[in-house]
């Protein structure tokens, strides 16, 4: 019996095949599902899926998570493409006409359009690129950043001030500061394709986040205002930017003012994902690498005006499993 007739596609439901999709998962990535982090995605940050079987067994997944991303002034709504699985035993599978592509194919099929969402984005690694590619399902368009730094002194900066979250809890006067901040940033960014940045999604994303511990730290500037960076502290040496927030002219600025923070506190290395619509930005990093392409969907969903390409607005925090 040939893949095309024996696989049944199913919309995923938690109570029905979370089991079956942590058996999966295990067996893809070499380690267990975290069930808090699972919940997070598919709940608090209202996940869809596709779920393909065989003959009763789990054999690929194709996740979503909604995002709100902005253009022009008008809020679209888009799927940030995560979670996908294909079976080990699966061989053939990343194919033109293999389970990963049939899955994805039918993720596309089932969520874009149908006045559901517009289009779609994600993060995939070579092999998944090539095949949605050859397979006409997506097309690059645009490409992510690592960019690294080594913590060192820096003269004439202002402070980084380091908000205590433990209690999840922000004061009036630093989410005053935060909305004027991502106001700056909203104000320049009419030409890229941003997600939201909000205070509900500061603390969706990060502060109440289940399983990961990241923290919100503020430049301040009497006479510029704020830049607002959230850092994850991957261990005693090393930091990672999730996100920055504030006017992207005083990125630099900041960054350099992170330098320091982290210096003091004898951090060895600092890394952030950014798109190059960022990049252009930045220009005090000390190495830069390509992390992966963003891709398009080819034939689902609404057209992608040409300004669009080259111009979303991706940072570590936008994937869901940094």
């Amino acid at each position: 019996m040939s893949i095309a007739k024996s696989i049944e596609f199913v919309t995923y439901q938690h109570q029905l095949h979370y089991d079956l999709l942590k058996e999966l998962f295990e067996l893809c990535f070499g380690h267990d599902l975290d069930e808090k982090l699972w919940l997070w995605k598919s709940e608090a940050m209202d996940g869809v899926g596709i779920c393909a079987f065989q003959e009763n067994k789990l054999m690929a997944f194709y996740g979503g998570m909604p995002r709100e991303l902005f253009y022009k002034n008008s809020c679209l709504s888009f799927l940030q493409v995560r979670d996908v699985m294909v079976h080990p035993s699966m061989r053939g599978a990343f194919t033109v006409k293999g389970l990963f592509a049939r899955t994805a194919e039918r993720f596309l099929d089932e969520f874009l359009g149908k006045d559901l969402f517009e289009s779609a984005y994600g993060f995939p690694n070579d092999r998944a690129m090539k095949v949605g590619s050859l397979s006409g399902l997506y097309d690059p368009a645009d490409q992510v950043q690592n960019l690294t730094w080594t913590p060192a002194e820096a003269v004439g900066e202002d402070s980084i001030l380091e908000h205590k979250t433990d209690n999840k809890k922000l004061s009036q006067k630093v989410k005053r500061r935060y909305q004027k901040s991502l106001q700056k940033m909203m104000k320049c960014q009419s030409e890229f394709l941003i997600g939201d940045r909000s205070l509900a999604y500061l603390f969706k994303r990060y502060l109440n986040h289940p399983s990961y511990a990241y923290f919100l730290l503020e430049h301040r500037s009497l006479i510029w205002g704020s830049v607002f960076i959230v850092i994850k502290k991957m261990n005693n040496n090393h930091l990672e930017i999730m996100d920055v927030i504030g006017s992207p002219k005083r990125f630099n600025r900041a960054i350099n003012a992170l330098k320091e923070w982290a210096y003091r506190r004898n951090y060895y290395s600092i890394n952030g994902w950014f798109s190059d619509s960022i990049v252009s930005f930045i220009d005090n990093f000390d190495q830069i690498e390509k992390a992966c392409v963003v891709p398009k969907p080819n034939r689902h969903g609404k057209d992608w005006p040409e300004k669009m390409h080259g111009h979303i607005w991706l940072t570590s925090g936008d994937t869901d499993f940094k």
